[in-house]
């Protein structure tokens, strides 16, 4: 039975194991706090661009105005008179409605220029004016009894979940204040402080009790109560528009400015007014995804957030826990299919960011309509099955390679192993002549920097050269064949030549010189040391294969093409080129790589000259090259003189131009020898 299971625990049903795991442990809510954190992230984002209702605005009590007041002789808090001009001058201008988010729970005070009693009663009066008003109750958490004021049940058309509250005792206004509609102003916070969901009732021992927000809905749009988005707790998630406070989401007017009557009070007609403290005294800040040091959120705009929410349906609701666990399941089913349809490594890398990307897409739409999927767990999910998967291949294909490894490395270079591995071991090991670009780059003046420099700035500098050059050289698919001190030999065409190796090889060479000179820029302006690079490049047929001791062999390369190409980066310095490649690239490699004519160079050790050219990089490329291919056409024509003349009067974008004038100084001797014409220069060094 063990045995039959153990040949059934193939990759993809750990995988699903796995998957179906993540999913339980999501039921348990081990999660919640993550996507919480993603969703409040989504929000900051701001691709959600709905805006609050135009009509609600902000009437507050700000420090400056509580300030103002008390150099006046009105400490807070503020006689009921105030209020109560407060409300006339609102009347005036005829909001929609009025609610406070200010408790007045407690007789007015007897002031010397204000009589609490009388106060109260212009209060009273002005609360029965046409215009509809709210006031603020709130639960506390402390025993004892109080009477549920007439009218203040719940009178909703359909039940709605309540939220089952411990607070047992209600403050509520003064009983003279009681005539009007009463809503409780209590927020509820998450475990980690913040407030992100508000109640629409109350579930109280004295019966259900609306919040503020709900009890104003009731009479400006009933329709807005018929099932609103409420969890099972009977909370409602909020929509924030954005930071809080004074210039942002909502219009903040300074309660201070509209009784002095320094605004028009018509700026608040066919308003819903929030009126509620922005003082740092009052202590009516709470921490929402929005709230920082720089903007608080008062309590007032969290229940204008809700208002907002509530007329316009703008809450954010969470489907039920069995649509997120069968997403999960089926996060977890398409992982299994990209692995079953594609077989390389990097076609299932794509397919799995292409499977996460789509997800957070679905993700965003779905939060922008209001809808709040779990993001978390299915992509862990869908990562834990993939790294299953993978692993398990991974364990199953490094045995294999260690099985090859242990076969082939006592003879074989560890990158041509690789290279084995990759290709399922088809690939031809055994020595052979072989068509090949073969390149050589060395560091002009080494032995000079090697002296001058510190041993651990010169390392510095050469692994930051080479580092750039073999990044280069391996993008255009070159084989890096050997150190040689300051020297790096790489091979094109190895283990397999084809007709675009010389173009390959030529763009690499002129990438690789650029990439080399924005970092001796760098360098420069990092005021560290810098060297120069030269290049030789010659196309040819050489034996390539494994060579060495038995114990200890290369896979390399061998043969006079390789003297060649080293002889050609050495004339460089003589020549003064960046890098100098024989005729028979030159022939196949297109048009548009331009290149400009050296000669036939006789190099150290050779008797016949090889015809060589200069690869030029596009930021120099101009009608000079045509001139200087007329110089040469004038050069083997026998015109000399006019050769020369010509060469002298060309223009070209590097200056100084090292090859200019040293092909100047070799006309120029051939002329004296009196043997015009003469394309061949000697170089008797290496």
């Amino acid at each position: 039975m063990l045995k039959f299971l153990r040949l059934k625990a193939t990759p993809e049903v750990l995988a699903m194991g796995t998957v179906l795991l993540v999913t339980l442990l999501s039921l348990s809510g081990l999660f919640n706090n993550i996507d919480t954190l993603l969703w409040d992230e989504l929000q900051r984002s701001g691709i959600d661009r709905r805006h609050p209702h135009p009509d609600i605005v902000m009437a507050v009590v700000e420090q400056q105005g509580l300030d103002e007041l008390a150099a006046a002789g009105v400490e807070w808090p503020w006689p009921r008179d105030i209020w109560a001009r407060f409300l006339e001058i609102a009347d005036s201008a005829r909001p929609r409605a009025v609610l406070f988010d200010i408790l007045f729970d407690q007789p007015g005070q007897e002031r010397l220029n204000s009589n609490g009693r009388a106060a109260d009663a212009l209060f009273a009066t002005a609360l029965n004016s046409d215009t509809p008003v709210v006031l603020a109750a709130l639960l506390v958490p402390s025993s004892g009894e109080a009477k549920l004021p007439l009218g203040m049940s719940w009178t909703g058309k359909e039940p709605i979940t309540s939220f089952k509250s411990n607070h047992h005792r209600l403050l509520l206004p003064l009983p003279q204040f009681q005539s009007i509609p009463i809503g409780l102003t209590n927020v509820t916070a998450e475990p980690d402080g913040v407030i992100r969901r508000l109640p629409v009732l109350f579930d109280s021992p004295l019966g259900l009790f609306p919040s503020l927000a709900v009890n104003i809905c009731q009479a400006l749009s009933p329709e807005s109560l018929i099932r609103p988005a409420v969890d099972h707790r009977g909370l409602i998630r909020l929509h924030y528009y954005g930071l809080g406070g004074p210039g942002e989401v909502f219009p903040y007017y300074s309660i201070t400015d509209i009784i002095l009557e320094r605004i028009d009070s018509n700026i608040l007609h066919n308003k819903i007014i929030i009126v509620g403290g922005y003082a740092p005294g009052l202590f009516d800040f709470h921490p929402t995804p929005f709230a920082d040091r720089e903007h608080p959120y008062p309590g007032c705009e969290i229940h204008a957030t809700f208002l907002s929410n509530l007329l316009q349906r703008d809450s954010y609701q969470r489907p039920y826990s069995w649509v997120n666990s069968l997403i999960v399941i089926i996060m977890g089913l398409l992982v299994v299919l990209i692995f079953r349809l594609f077989k390389k490594l990097y076609l299932e890398i794509f397919g799995m960011i292409f499977l996460v990307v789509i997800f957070f897409i679905i993700i965003g739409i779905a939060f922008v309509n209001g809808i709040l999927l779990d993001a978390f767990t299915p992509v862990l999910a869908a990562n834990i099955g993939a790294a299953t998967i993978v692993i398990n291949n991974w364990h199953h294909e490094q045995n294999k390679r260690r099985q090859m490894r242990e076969a082939f490395n006592c003879y074989l270079d560890t990158t041509v192993i690789e290279e084995l591995l990759r290709n399922d071991g088809r690939i031809d090991l055994e020595s052979r002549i072989q068509r090949m670009c073969i390149l050589f780059t060395d560091i002009v003046g080494f032995s000079t920097h090697s002296e001058r420099l510190p041993p651990d700035i010169m390392v510095e500098m050469l692994n930051d050269y080479y580092e750039t050059l073999v990044d280069v050289m391996f993008k255009y698919r070159a084989f890096l064949d050997k150190y040689m001190g300051d020297a790096v030999v790489i091979l094109f065409g190895v283990p397999t030549y084809n007709k675009t190796i010389p173009e390959q090889a030529s763009r690499a060479i002129l990438e690789a010189q650029q990439a080399l000179y924005d970092l001796t820029l760098r360098r420069s302006a990092a005021d560290l040391p810098t060297v120069d690079l030269c290049v030789g490049m010659h196309l040819c047929d050489a034996l390539i294969g494994n060579l060495g001791h038995p114990k200890r062999k290369n896979y390399t390369v061998i043969g006079s093409g390789v003297n060649i190409a080293s002889r050609l980066e050495s004339a460089n310095r003589q020549i003064g080129s960046l890098n100098l490649v024989s005729a028979d690239i030159i022939e196949l490699i297109p048009d548009e790589i331009r290149r400009r004519e050296i000669g036939r160079l006789r190099l150290k050790g050779l008797n016949e000259g090889i015809c060589s050219f200069e690869l030029i990089p596009d930021s120099e490329v101009g009608v000079w090259l045509d001139e200087w291919d007329e110089v040469w056409n004038l050069w083997r024509d026998g015109s000399g003189s006019e050769a020369v003349d010509l060469l002298r009067s060309i223009i070209v974008p590097r200056f100084p131009d090292k090859v200019k004038i040293w092909l100047i100084r070799r006309f120029e001797d051939s002329l004296k020898e009196g043997n015009p014409g003469n394309d061949i220069f000697t170089f008797i060094e290496k």
